[in-house]
């Protein structure tokens, strides 16, 4: 059976705006549900550490899903489109990478009982280096905020032929709110978590 979108292979047809809404809506009845889980945790590191009791499989996936961006699924397809395979030889170091960190880093975090990387520099080597760091990756965040709403945003113009113009800011305000969202029911405040 043809596809809604033969006609045109760079349009989105019935069908695959159907997918495309069921997935977003998947995604975000499970961030909505999760969320809504009051019960499940009394502190703020209790909700970072799952209780140190989770499986490793997940942390791993978690772990390698949160190194997935927009540039990852539409930028890696095409410099591999046309470099060609090489592009993945980069890949060949990330099982030894992560081998590394999981042997040498991990249990040093474990051991100190540390929830984040800024507890570590604090304890090591005093607040004002954890202020750097936590400024720097603010900053790197930030400057990469912009290309990961641009290129999906990019990607939906093609295909969908809504303008850029109301894609970007629609794509940012669903980003800003579901961050405020977020941080107002998970916040370490006195309505959510008792310290």
């Amino acid at each position: 059976m043809p596809s809604p979108s033969d006609t045109d292979p760079l349009t989105f047809g019935a069908f695959d705006y159907c997918i495309f809404i069921g997935l977003l809506s998947i995604h975000a009845l499970l961030g909505i549900y999760h969320a809504l889980r009051r019960d499940r945790y009394k502190t703020a590191r209790e909700f970072l550490l799952e209780n140190r009791s989770i499986n490793p499989i997940p942390v791993a996936l978690s772990v390698l899903v949160s190194t997935m961006t927009s540039i990852t699924y539409l930028g890696v397809p095409a410099e591999t489109y046309i470099y060609g395979p090489t592009f993945w030889l980069m890949a060949l170091n990330k099982p030894l990478v992560a081998l590394i960190v999981a042997r040498t880093f991990v249990p040093i975090f474990y051991r100190l009982q540390v929830t984040t990387i800024y507890e570590y520099l604090e304890l090591r080597f005093g607040k004002l280096m954890s202020i750097c760091g936590a400024t720097l990756n603010f900053l790197f965040i930030l400057l990469c905020t912009g290309i990961l709403v641009y290129a999906p945003a990019l990607a939906l113009t093609t295909v969908t032929g809504i303008k850029l113009s109301f894609l970007l800011p629609l794509s940012g305000l669903l980003v800003r709110s579901t961050q405020l969202w977020v941080e107002q029911r998970l916040s370490c405040g006195q309505t959510y978590f008792r310290q």
